[in-house]
């Protein structure tokens, strides 16, 4: 009887101990950062630590552009829609960082276009009138990890500062797209996610919005926000077929306002924090 109990005591030694090493590890470990930048064409590749390049419709094969986007992952490896590219545009990246990336924090930038977090920056030339700024290629802008730990540390979710239009932007909508594809989404979410349905009508019969489909968030909360986003342009794709090649990106459209909403009901509702970021378009050097 002495010996189980000696045996048992040992085990929950043993155990405690290991619970105390896994501690210690979740403790003192860095956590991992990858803001994945989104290539559909040939363009020079940035990157750095945290900054990885993606092609996105590599599944496509988009001719003249194999050469150097082949030097990097695509977005058709794994559990993904890359083959939905001509319609989904950056969406494809979102999908596929959602299936298949493990880092802590995530983000999404576009080929020619950064977060701007250099600090000088932030307080001078990037706080101009405009929400978009240039700079030279291969500046990071200050897309580091220090300067994304930081900004993490004490907001949920980083966007694009918010961009205020003239016309709503059921309104906008409506001049510049399908206005039936947004009430197909309108329609759908009310339906499906009545809570909400008073932040829809709040944002797109509103003047704000984040563009571009660029963030930075957590893992899990980026994985929330696929699945909503995913549920919802998924079960309206098949009314939507648009040929010319400007109106077939139809789902990305959508997803630039979609971002906007549950954006402001994850900060109305559940009290999150956002910080909006100007951004720097990268110039070719002449």
């Amino acid at each position: 009887m002495i010996k189980y109990k000696r045996i048992y005591l040992l085990i929950t030694c043993l155990l405690i101990l290991g619970i105390g090493i896994y501690a210690a590890y979740l403790l003192l470990r860095k956590p991992t950062i990858t803001i994945y930048k989104v290539y559909h064409t040939a363009y020079p590749v940035e990157k750095n630590d945290i900054v990885v390049p993606i092609h996105v419709g590599r599944a496509m094969r988009r001719k003249g552009a194999e050469p150097l986007l082949s030097q990097m992952i695509g977005d058709d490896t794994g559990d993904n829609i890359s083959f939905k590219n001509d319609r989904y545009a950056e969406l494809t990246a979102l999908y596929w960082m959602w299936k298949n990336s493990k880092a802590d924090y995530v983000g999404l930038m576009h080929y020619r276009r950064n977060f701007c977090m250099e600090e000088e920056d932030i307080g001078a030339q990037c706080a101009g009138v405009d929400v978009e700024s240039t700079c030279s290629l291969y500046s990071d802008c200050g897309v580091v990890y220090d300067n994304v730990l930081k900004l993490m540390q004490e907001y949920d979710i980083i966007t694009v500062v918010t961009l205020t239009l003239k016309d709503t932007l059921r309104e906008h909508y409506r001049i510049a797209h399908h206005i039936e594809d947004l009430e197909l989404a309108e329609a759908y979410i009310k339906e499906h996610y009545p809570e909400m349905a008073e932040v829809f009508d709040e944002v797109i019969d509103g003047y704000e919005f984040n563009a571009r489909n660029m963030f930075i968030m957590p893992r899990e909360l980026m994985s929330r926000y696929a699945e909503w986003l995913f549920d919802v342009l998924f079960h309206i794709e098949p009314q939507i077929s648009h040929d010319d090649g400007y109106q077939r990106l139809a789902q990305a459209y959508l997803g630039e306002r979609l971002f906007s909403v549950w954006v402001r009901y994850q900060v109305k509702v559940n009290h999150l924090k956002t910080k909006g970021l100007y951004v720097y378009v990268l110039e070719k050097a002449e």
